[in-house]
C-alpha cells in the first residue's frame, strides 16, 4: 500500500478501490478479501476501507489515483499476468477472453 515502506508497492486507496471494483466485475460479484498483516496501520487501514467502499458499491476515496506510478506495466509484469490468467483460466472461465486475452489451450499442471 501506499505509504508502507516495506511493501514498496506504492498502491493508493484509489488504486485498491479500482482493484477491488475490477476484481467484483470479473467475480461476478463473489469476492472474499482478508488482511494478512500490516506494518503501516494508517496506510492499511486507508487501503482496507477503500475496499470495503467498493464491496458496497460506493464511490472511490477522494484524493489519489488508481495508478499513481506507472501507465503501463512492465513486460515481465505482462508475462506473469498473462501466464496466470492462462492457468487459473481452466478452472474460473471468466478469465478467457477478457480485454483481449484468449487462451488457446488448457495448461499443464
Amino acid at each position: 500500500a501506499d505509504g508502507d515502506p516495506l511493501g514498496g508497492c506504492r498502491v493508493s486507496p484509489a488504486g485498491f478501490h479500482a482493484l477491488t471494483s475490477q476484481l467484483m466485475r470479473l467475480a461476478g460479484g463473489r469476492v472474499v478479501l482478508a488482511l494478512e498483516g500490516g506494518y503501516n496501520l494508517d496506510s492499511i487501514s486507508l487501503s482496507m476501507a477503500a475496499c470495503v467502499r467498493a464491496l458496497l458499491g460506493d464511490s472511490p476515496p477522494l484524493g489519489g489515483t488508481a495508478m499513481a506510478c506507472a501507465k503501463e506495466a512492465q513486460p515481465y509484469h505482462k508475462q506473469t499476468i498473462h501466464a496466470v490468467r492462462r492457468h487459473l483460466s481452466q478452472f474460473w472461465s471468466r478469465l478467457v477472453d477478457i480485454d483481449g486475452f484468449a487462451v488457446t489451450s488448457a495448461p499443464e499442471v
